[in-house]
């Protein structure tokens, strides 16, 4: 008899600053250890959320010098990841995530990690509601998913 999958919401907030990405991944994978996750998905996890935390980082703070809280959250459903991270830094150009595109032969410093984002989950939605930053991503697990 099969068993269902566990279910599992995970909350962690980390201040914008890129010395905080990789522990607050640390935290966020070993929250998620109960799931059970195959090496391919914890690396897909690690991929998204580290190229998501870094964009937000760079970009969406730059040289601001107050690092202000990003605050992600898991919930793991039916085969797949929800993340959902809210940040108070600029919003996206064209308030929107750039638009999924196909690998090229020589993958450019700029963009890449939108490209892994997308190769790697089956949506990615943007909003910027009342001064903040949200980016929802859904992350099919167990082989399910976006090609």
């Amino acid at each position: 008899m099969n068993r269902p999958a566990a279910r599992l919401a995970l909350c962690a907030r980390m201040k914008a600053e890129a010395q905080q990405i990789r522990p607050t991944l640390a935290r966020l994978l070993g929250g998620l250890s109960p799931l059970s996750l195959s090496a391919e998905d914890r690396d897909a996890v690690e991929i998204v959320l580290a190229e998501a935390l870094n964009n937000i980082v760079e970009h969406a703070y730059g040289a601001a010098r107050v690092a202000c809280p990003v605050d992600i959250m898991c919930r793991h459903g039916e085969r797949a990841l929800d993340i959902r991270i809210t940040d108070g830094g600029r919003p996206m150009p064209d308030d929107c995530p750039p638009p999924r595109t196909e690998p090229t032969p020589i993958p450019q410093e700029n963009g890449f990690g939108w490209m892994l984002i997308h190769t790697l989950t089956d949506d990615v939605s943007y909003s910027r509601r009342r001064g903040k930053n949200h980016l929802a991503m859904r992350l099919p697990l167990g082989g399910q998913g976006a090609a």
